[in-house]
């Protein structure tokens, strides 16, 4: 009841803030790469796309909307896992879905809640792969372990990052699985089998991006990259080039300029999870100083396994974002939140009353409650992320079934998935030519192609203030309006 309780409040105050399009950018791109069964970017997250595409067949609804769905419905199953470790942890059910609702509200939980991204997906999968470990170390149920190894490989292919917890998870199961295994023989022959299973994963993952990453696929990142710099080899020059592509992809070598760090960095980078986790107010992280200890050591106490698992979790995430020198998004802090969530149930679990199960129900329940309308309360006044995402009006301005056959539109990152949703998904302005690119090589790219109507998605108009592209005349799109004057 508790867990249905809770699972509704956070639609309610979710569901109706979901762009209801197809959104900008990164977002964006996992649904066009979804709807088209295309190739996303770097690890091209196939597995991802090939489940998303499958519910982008449902009939009577906008592809780019039920990636939406599939990412809040993720974010509601990491919720579950959660709240079921929580349970097993002895934490009441109505206070295990009160914490988890408050979890919520954390502006990066928010984000991608309201918004489609590929981190959220990513921690559904991965937590249900350690609630599952947790379970067989419970109960013993091979079955339960054998689901553990092959969602632990879904997530290590969607996310390679994930491969850094996998110490804890294979330290877990030796300590715990061979407990019905007679010799080293045959828990070394288990492993490997689990390995096996794993892999799959990753095997689905080469093989989807090597069938997939052609110049005739609706959409292929790779493709659109390479028009960009031209940095990789043609598919049509061989196997090793297509090889060469596939290691391009899966290693993610395109943001390799940004691993690495200095202890100057590491400094910088672990001060920023501190400020982000805790929103910079002093209360929050006085709050976390006490209950986030406690509830490490409740669960040590309780279960070593768990908080084993939620460890190597939480550290795997740290060492990833502090050798990651990206903030933001990119910095991936979702484990490490959703560990903390059930670190703050299980301390919460030691201050409710025990001595008396009646009274420690009442106390869950008013918890649960008052968190539940707290929630719907404060909703609308949390940050309208998924207004800033939806690209739906920045769409019915530009138009592009009204602009004339042969229109050549300059975009960036931020505006190109729309435009390429638009165009290959809707199938509208099928003769327009979108040139995708950093603003600063936009007039190369123009001065190539044939003289046609030239539009830009930017306000760096000044990029065609010199001939030849200013003797064609210059439209520029902005996302609240259409320019139609070509002397702006």
């Amino acid at each position: 009841m508790a867990i249905g309780g809770g699972l509704t409040a956070l639609l309610a105050v979710t569901l109706p803030r979901l762009p209801p399009g197809v959104c900008w950018g990164d977002a964006g791109e996992l649904q066009l790469a979804s709807a088209a069964l295309g190739v996303a970017h770097p690890p091209g997250y196939a597995i991802l796309v090939s489940l998303g595409h499958l519910l982008t067949r449902l009939p009577g609804i906008e592809p780019a909307y039920v990636i939406s769905l599939v990412c809040l419905g993720s974010g509601l199953l990491a919720a579950v896992f959660a709240i079921l470790f929580q349970i097993r942890l002895g934490v009441h059910p109505a206070a295990a879905a009160a914490v988890m609702l408050f979890w919520s509200a954390h502006p990066r939980v928010w984000n991608n809640l309201v918004s489609p991204e590929v981190y959220m997906p990513a921690l559904a999968i991965l937590a249900g792969s350690a609630v599952c470990l947790y379970r067989f170390t419970r109960f013993g149920q091979p079955k339960v372990l054998w689901l553990s190894a092959f969602l632990y490989g879904v997530a290590a292919a969607a996310r390679p990052s994930t491969l850094l917890a996998l110490p804890f998870f294979v330290g877990v199961w030796w300590r715990y699985g061979r407990r019905s295994d007679r010799s080293w023989k045959s828990s070394c022959l288990h492993l490997v089998a689990l390995a096996g299973l794993a892999a799959l994963p990753q095997i689905y993952c080469w093989g989807y991006l090597w069938l997939r990453d052609r110049p005739s696929t609706v959409y292929n990142y790779v493709e659109q990259y390479n028009a960009e710099f031209a940095m990789l080899p043609d598919t049509n020059q061989g196997w090793r080039a297509k090889l060469e592509r596939l290691f391009w992809l899966r290693s993610a070598a395109q943001f390799g300029q940004h691993m690495g760090n200095t202890a100057g960095g590491v400094i910088k980078k672990m001060r920023w999870v501190v400020q982000d986790t805790f929103q910079r107010d002093l209360g929050w992280i006085t709050a976390g100083a006490i209950l986030l200890p406690l509830g490490g050591y409740r669960t040590v106490r309780r279960s070593p396994p768990a908080f084993w698992l939620l460890a190597g979790l939480s550290i795997a995430s740290v060492l990833f974002v502090c050798f990651y020198r990206v903030f933001g998004q990119a910095a991936d802090l979702l484990p490490l939140l959703w560990v903390g969530g059930v670190f703050c149930g299980v301390a919460l679990a030691r201050v409710l009353p025990d001595s008396a199960s009646r009274v420690r129900q009442m106390v869950a329940w008013a918890l649960f409650i008052g968190v539940g309308t707290w929630s719907l309360l404060d909703a609308g006044r949390r940050p309208p992320v998924g207004t800033r995402a939806d690209a739906e009006p920045f769409l019915a301005k530009v138009d592009m079934q009204s602009l004339p056959p042969g229109t050549v539109i300059c975009s960036h990152w931020g505006t190109s998935p729309p435009l390429w949703y638009e165009q290959l998904i809707r199938g509208r302005g099928g003769q327009i030519r979108i040139l995708h690119a950093r603003e600063g090589e936009w007039r190369r790219l123009a001065e190539g192609v044939p003289k046609r109507a030239l539009y830009a998605t930017s306000a760096s108009a000044s990029l065609f203030d010199s001939p030849p592209v200013a003797e064609r005349g210059m439209w520029r799109f902005d996302a609240d309006a259409k320019d139609a004057d070509p002397n702006d």
